[in-house]
């Protein structure tokens, strides 16, 4: 198991890239009830598939709650 520090340091690892940290703004900003990943598409401007691989690296280091 990570420890808190190594969870950190994963954690602005993944902030690290512009893109990520656009769409961790835009989620902030956001609604209350969550952003819908076409508004963070249009937002950020990139493809659907590349704002995917972008969402799995933030909910996977515990930045972002993804649901379908």
């Amino acid at each position: 198991m990570a420890t808190l520090l190594e969870q950190n340091a994963e954690r602005m690892k993944a902030l690290g890239h512009p893109v990520r940290l656009a769409i961790l703004r835009r989620v902030v900003q956001g609604r209350p009830e969550g952003t819908p990943a076409g508004e963070i598409q249009e937002h950020v401007g990139i493809p659907a598939s590349t704002l995917s691989h972008h969402l799995a690296c933030l909910a996977e280091t515990g930045l972002l709650c993804v649901e379908r």
